[in-house]
């Protein structure tokens, strides 16, 4: 049983580290230099968005999120002797359990808010080149810009939380 375990948590450890690196790295990336860089209603942004899109960006994002929360409370859960209330009267159990918490709710943040902002400018980008006039285009360009103000703030947001979470599960162990 104790080669079992250790091949548990040996697993457990690469898929928490590998999809931890996977969504905050691309998050970081995507939310801090790529959307920034492009213009909402410009060509580019649709064709990125679109280029995103076949990539399967926003399927391997929250694919990779979710690897990272489930192996992560599994691995929470062994660690705590199943989530015995000792452990996290501990610094590091409390640590670990809030860092946890607050990658939850920068998944539900993204999933929820970013990702549908994000996914709708990508259409509505594509939209606008069949616009025939210039009503239409402003309503769209109007729309993509409220899009973009919700998506940002809301991908600032949930960043922050992950940053807080990733520093935490940094040096948990250490308190």
């Amino acid at each position: 049983i104790i080669r079992h375990m250790n091949a548990e948590l040996l697993v457990l450890r690469l898929l928490h580290v590998l999809g931890s690196i996977v969504w905050v790295g691309s998050s970081f990336f995507t939310s801090f230099f790529l959307v920034p860089s492009l213009k909402p209603g410009s060509s580019a942004f649709g064709e990125v968005m679109d280029g995103l899109g076949r990539r399967k960006l926003f399927t391997v994002l929250p694919l990779a999120a979710l690897v990272t929360i489930v192996s992560g409370a599994r691995l929470l859960q062994i660690a705590s002797s199943g989530f015995s209330g000792a452990y996290f009267e501990l610094a590091s159990g409390r640590v670990y359990a809030l860092s946890g918490v607050t990658a939850v709710l920068a998944f539900v943040l993204s999933l929820l808010v970013s990702r549908p902002a994000a996914v709708r400018a990508g259409e509505l980008a594509a939209q606008r080149h069949s616009a025939t006039t210039d009503k239409e285009r402003a309503a769209i360009d109007a729309t993509l810009a409220l899009l973009r103000r919700r998506g940002q703030r809301a991908t600032t947001v949930a960043m922050a939380l992950l940053i807080v979470s990733a520093c935490g599960m940094a040096v948990a162990r250490y308190l």
